[in-house]
């Protein structure tokens, strides 16, 4: 198809039993710079239909010409599940180059904030965007809440814990589970607007006035954590969200 590039799959990796990541490979050299945060647009033939997925990237734009896709099959979504049974490493995709509104932009000079808020697979284009801090911006701190419904479904649970491990001074996250298991002795439930608040009364006014805010997830979560931060009347708030939905577009 026109313009669009090739991409081979290097890696297929099982994140959780419901989630899956493609680690792909731009071997034309194409794909010359993308922003933590925004996704990619690949297609694939299923049966007599070309079907477009819209997938966010969940590595920084440092691992090119590697990128990596991580998918959420929702529960009875049969045409996810057979296109990625389907792929074999080495295979071709086709591909559109990075988009999307969703991202950050970095500065060496930069010596601030960021409070990333994201349930279940929102964590996607968040992990690409706290790596993109903490590699580009050495005076600034990252802040990630992260709500799941157990222990097992938290995406990229270890390597979350080795980018802390590297960063503890500059990485923290607090984990909601809604329905945890076991000893859970963490927070219990959705990621709420109460929370937000109280979370956020640990900064300073100077220092929220100068803090960059990301959310991605449901509706419910990108509301009322909007209307948790909307409450501070931050004179210089920079708040960017995207609505985490299934985005799948088929031509036959």
């Amino acid at each position: 198809m026109k313009n669009t590039l090739k991409l081979y799959l290097r890696e297929k990796k099982q994140e959780t039993d419901d989630t899956i990541s493609l680690l792909l490979e731009d071997t034309s050299g194409q794909i010359k710079l993308f922003y933590a945060g925004q996704y990619i647009t690949l297609l694939f033939n299923n049966e007599s239909n070309l079907v477009y997925r819209y997938y966010s990237i969940s590595t920084p734009p440092s691992l090119l010409p590697k990128l990596r896709v991580t998918i959420k099959i929702s529960e009875n979504d049969i045409e996810t599940e057979k296109i990625l049974e389907s792929l074999k490493l080495n295979d071709e995709i086709e591909a559109f180059l990075p988009a999307g509104n969703f991202y950050i932009e970095t500065s060496p000079n930069n010596g601030k904030n960021y409070i990333l808020i994201g349930v279940g697979s929102g964590i996607t284009p968040l992990l690409s965007i706290a790596n993109q801090i903490l590699e580009e911006e050495k005076k600034s701190k990252v802040y990630l809440l992260y709500g799941n419904r157990n222990q097992n479904n938290i995406i990229f649970y270890n390597e979350i814990e080795n980018m802390i491990s590297e960063n503890k001074e500059r990485l923290s996250i607090t984990h909601f589970l809604s329905r945890p298991e076991g000893n859970f002795t963490g927070n219990k439930g959705r990621i709420n607007k109460e929370f937000i608040k109280e979370f956020l009364t640990v900064f300073s006014p100077a220092e929220l006035e100068k803090t960059d805010f990301y959310i991605c997830g449901p509706t419910e979560l990108v509301e009322k954590a909007t209307e948790a931060i909307n409450s501070l009347e931050l004179k210089n708030k920079n708040l960017l969200k995207e609505y985490r939905t299934v985005s799948i577009k088929t031509v036959n």
